[in-house]
């Protein structure tokens, strides 16, 4: 796994530790929720964090899977900004660790995703408090490894069409073959993306998989 991007301002480490609020000083009517709730400076580093994460992520998944192959890229880009995917991320990297308290029952899933988009707000804001316009080379890279190593298996779906003879086998095409691809149906889809593929808002046919058995011409040998 990928070196997680760093902090190193002491106000912003503050500010992710004391990120939630404890029931008991939450602004919320009594009993009208036991979650905790989240400080201005947490919320507002998580909406950072979104942000560029979808964003740099957009871009990375075209450069993986080419940038025609949109119906592809949807379906994973929802995958890669999930709850689901940004809570293994957190437990990973154990980021828990990085606030006072985390919030526990049924919303422990989403609070795990708010921590690591937060935890990259974080990692922006001090990046962009010395140069607004710094490109953020270690955010991209941490995402660009990130997403190559948890979806290289589907880059066998490549589509990025083109007329450049450097890039179309020579040769005579002796056979042909082109295979649906639905990710509910396909067995690689299932394993890389599990139970997302049955989500009801998941466009379920990807596009066709093409496959061509090309005999290379003979070269021939000159005669002297």
């Amino acid at each position: 796994m990928p070196r997680l991007p760093s902090i190193g301002d002491f106000a912003i480490l503050s500010a992710l530790w004391n990120g939630f609020v404890p029931c008991e000083q939450s602004s919320k009517p009594p009993g009208k929720s036991a979650t905790p709730e989240k400080t201005h400076t947490f919320q507002a580093l998580e909406r950072i964090g979104d942000y560029c994460i979808k964003s740099m992520s957009m871009d990375i998944l075209a450069k993986i899977f080419g940038r025609k192959n949109h119906d592809l890229i949807n379906i994973i880009f929802d995958h890669a900004n999930s709850n689901y995917f940004f809570g293994i991320i957190t437990k990973h990297y154990q980021l828990e660790k990085r606030v006072s308290r985390v919030p526990k029952g049924n919303n422990k899933l989403k609070s795990r995703a708010d921590i690591f988009e937060a935890w990259v707000g974080g990692h922006v804001y001090e990046w962009r408090q010395y140069n607004d316009g710094d490109i953020l080379l270690e955010l991209r890279s941490f995402l660009n490894q990130l997403l190559t190593v948890r979806y290289r298996e589907l880059a066998v779906f490549f589509y990025n069409p083109t007329a450049n003879r450097d890039y179309i086998p020579r040769g005579e095409i002796k056979q042909v073959t082109i295979t649906p691809v639905n990710c509910c149906q396909d067995l690689l889809f299932q394993r890389i993306l599990g139970r997302f593929v049955e989500a009801p808002n998941v466009k379920r046919d990807v596009g066709h998989l093409v496959r061509l058995k090309i005999e290379q011409p003979k070269r021939e040998r000159a005669l002297f």
